[in-house]
C-alpha cells in the first residue's frame, strides 16, 4: 500500500506542480509558459525543473536551464518550508523597473491565497551560469556563481553568508560578506573587489573612464546609508573631453541606453522631505594608485590643448552626503613629461557655504602645452612653476602664487591681434618680460588672484588672464622705476600709430657746448647700466639732441 502511495505521488506529483506553476506565472504576467520537465523524488523530497520559459508581448523573458530542490519534509508539519539546497544552473532574466519586473513576472507578485502563514528558509542556495539583462546597465550581467547560505524566516535575524561572482564583458565583481534578507531591517556588511570596469560616452572619442581593479572595503550597506571604509582604485585610465562649445562631458557606464518602460511612472502625491528620502553615503578612504593616467583634451580653442596626467599617489579621506564635514587631500601629480604637481588640503567644497584651503606646488610645466590659452600670442618655449596658496571662505576666493617662468619666449599669433594697449597708457608684453628676465632667462612674479563667487568670471579664463596681465605690467613698472631712482623716471608714450606703447626714460643733459658727463648724470648712467645688464633681453635707443646753446 505505501509503495502504491509512493507511485502515485511520484507519477501525479510532478503533473500537478507543473500546472500550479503555469498558472503562477501565467496569473503575473506571463502569456507563454512552456515547462521541459519535472522530476520528483518524495522520499529524498526533492524537485528538479528543467527547461522552463516564460514570456510575454513585450518579449520580456525568463528561462530556467535546470533547478534542483531538496526540501526538509519533516519541517512542512510546523508550517516552514525549508529548502535544504537550492542549485539554479543556467537560464536568464530580463530585468525591467518602473514598474519592477522580473521577465515577464510583475512584482509585487498577487497572493492569491489572501495571505499565506508559511516561513520560508533555506540552507545553501548555488547559481551559477545565469544572465540578467537590464539596458539601464548596459551588456547583460552574467552570474558565474552565486553561493548562500542559513537565510531563515523564522530567524530574520541570523546573518546569511553570501559570495558572488560577476561578468559584464571584460568585467568581473566579486562580492563576499553577511546580509539580513529577512529582517525588518536589511544590512549588508563586508567586501567588493572588481576588475576591468569601464564607463564610456556614446562616441569612441567622447569622455571615458576605465578602472583596472577596484576594491571597497568595510562596506556596510542599509537602506538608510552605505559606508566604506577604503576604496582603493588602481591602474585608472581615464580620458576626460571638453567639446567646441565649452561643456565638460562626463563619461556613464559602458553601453548604457535608455531604459524602456511598460507602464507609466508613478508619480508620488506626497513628496517626502529631504530628511526623509536622503541617502546618506560615506568613504572613509579613496585612493588611487598603481599606474593611473588621465588624459583631457579641450577642443574649445585652436589647436585643441591635449594634457596627460600621471597619478603617483591620490589620496582623499572623509568623502561623503554630509556636507559639512571636511574633506582632506593629498596628490602627487605628473604632468607631461617632466612636470609635478603636488596638492594638500582640506575643506567643505559642497555645503552651503563652501570653506576650501589648498597648497599647492607646481614645478617645470611646459608652457607651450597651453599656448592656445593665451590669446594673440604663441608660446614658443617657456616653463612654468608655482608655489599657491588658495582659500575659499565667505564667497570669496583669494589665490596667492609665487610664479617663476624659466626660458619663456613668446610671439604674435598669425591668427590673431596681440593685446597690446590702444590708449597709449600701458605696456606691451614683448616689454613687460624683457623688463622682468633676470640674467639666466628666468621671470618671477607674484599672481594674486582674488574674486567672489558670485561674479560670472570668476570660473572662466578671463580672470586669470586680467589678473596674470596686471601683475606683469604692475611688477615690470616697479622694477623699472626702483631700478633708477632716485635718479631718473620711466613713463610710457604712444608710437606713431598709437597703438603700443613705448618706455621712455628721462633724459641724461650736458651743459651747453660740453661733452663732459656730470656727477648725477653718471650715476644715472650707471643705473641705466645696471638695468640693462640685469635684464639681458632689454635694448635702449639713445637719441642725441641739440639746442641753440649748442
Amino acid at each position: 500500500m505505501l509503495l502504491l502511495l509512493v507511485g502515485l505521488v511520484a507519477f501525479g506529483a510532478p503533473r500537478l506542480v507543473a500546472q500550479q506553476l503555469r498558472e503562477f506565472l501565467l496569473a503575473q504576467g506571463a502569456q507563454q509558459v512552456a515547462i521541459g520537465g519535472i522530476d520528483l523524488n518524495p522520499l529524498a523530497g526533492e524537485i528538479t525543473l528543467s527547461d522552463v520559459h516564460a514570456a510575454d508581448a513585450q518579449g520580456l523573458s525568463l528561462a530556467v536551464g535546470t533547478l534542483t530542490m531538496a526540501i526538509g519534509i519533516g519541517e512542512l508539519f510546523d508550517g516552514r518550508v525549508a529548502v535544504q539546497s537550492l542549485t539554479l544552473s543556467g537560464g536568464h532574466l530580463d530585468l525591467r523597473r518602473n514598474p519592477l519586473r522580473l521577465g515577464p513576472l510583475r512584482l509585487p507578485a498577487d497572493d492569491a491565497a489572501g495571505g499565506s502563514a508559511w516561513l520560508l528558509g533555506v540552507t545553501r542556495v548555488q547559481v551559477e551560469g545565469f544572465t540578467v539583462a537590464d539596458p539601464a546597465l548596459g551588456p547583460p550581467i552574467e552570474i558565474d556563481e552565486l553561493i548562500a547560505e542559513h537565510a531563515y524566516a523564522w530567524d530574520p535575524d541570523r546573518p546569511t553568508t553570501a559570495s558572488v561572482q560577476l561578468a559584464q564583458d571584460a568585467a568581473r565583481v566579486q562580492i563576499e560578506g553577511t546580509l539580513t534578507p529577512f529582517a525588518e531591517r536589511f544590512e549588508f556588511r563586508g567586501s567588493i573587489e572588481a576588475a576591468e570596469l569601464a564607463f564610456a560616452g556614446e562616441t569612441p572619442e567622447a569622455s571615458a573612464i576605465a578602472l583596472g581593479e577596484l576594491r571597497a572595503a568595510g562596506v556596510h550597506l542599509t537602506p538608510e546609508a552605505v559606508n566604506i571604509q577604503a576604496l582603493t582604485i588602481n591602474d585608472l585610465d581615464g580620458r576626460l573631453l571638453r567639446s567646441a562649445d565649452g561643456v565638460w562631458a562626463l563619461p556613464g557606464p559602458a553601453g548604457a541606453a535608455g531604459e524602456p518602460t511598460d507602464a507609466p511612472t508613478d508619480t508620488p502625491t506626497d513628496t517626502p522631505t529631504n530628511a526623509q528620502s536622503a541617502f546618506a553615503a560615506q568613504i572613509d578612504r579613496l585612493e588611487i594608485t598603481g599606474d593611473s593616467t588621465l588624459a583631457l583634451r579641450d577642443l574649445a580653442v585652436t589647436p585643441a590643448v591635449e594634457l596627460s596626467v600621471q597619478v603617483d599617489e591620490l589620496v582623499l579621506q572623509d568623502i561623503g552626503s554630509d556636507s559639512n564635514r571636511p574633506v582632506t587631500l593629498d596628490a602627487a601629480l605628473r604632468i607631461g613629461e617632466l612636470a609635478t604637481l603636488a596638492l594638500t588640503g582640506t575643506g567643505t567644497p559642497l555645503a552651503a557655504e563652501p570653506s576650501v584651503q589648498v597648497s599647492a606646488q607646481l614645478a617645470e610645466f611646459d608652457l607651450t602645452q597651453v599656448s592656445s590659452y593665451v590669446e594673440g600670442y604663441d608660446i614658443e618655449r617657456g616653463r612654468l612653476s608655482v608655489d599657491g596658496e588658495y582659500q575659499l571662505a565667505g564667497g570669496q576666493l583669494d589665490l596667492l602664487n609665487a610664479v617663476v617662468i624659466d626660458k619663456l619666449k613668446v610671439s604674435a599669433s598669425d591668427n590673431g591681434e596681440a593685446d597690446d594697449a590702444s590708449d597709449g597708457s600701458d605696456m606691451p608684453l614683448d616689454v613687460m618680460l624683457d623688463l622682468l628676465r633676470d640674467g639666466d632667462d628666468r621671470i618671477a612674479i607674484d599672481l594674486p588672484i582674488s574674486g567672489s563667487l558670485d561674479d560670472p568670471q570668476i570660473g572662466t579664463g578671463e580672470l586669470l588672464r586680467r589678473a596674470t596681465q596686471n601683475a606683469l605690467k604692475r611688477t615690470a613698472m616697479n622694477y623699472a622705476k626702483g631700478a633708477l631712482q632716485p635718479f631718473g623716471s620711466i613713463l610710457f608714450a604712444a608710437d606713431l600709430v598709437g597703438k603700443v606703447a613705448r618706455p621712455r626714460f628721462d633724459p641724461m643733459t650736458f651743459a651747453p657746448g660740453s661733452a663732459e658727463i656730470g656727477t648725477d648724470q653718471l650715476e644715472y648712467a650707471e643705473k641705466l647700466a645696471a638695468l640693462l645688464a640685469a635684464r639681458p633681453g632689454l635694448s635702449l635707443t639713445i637719441c642725441g639732441v641739440a639746442t641753440d646753446a649748442d
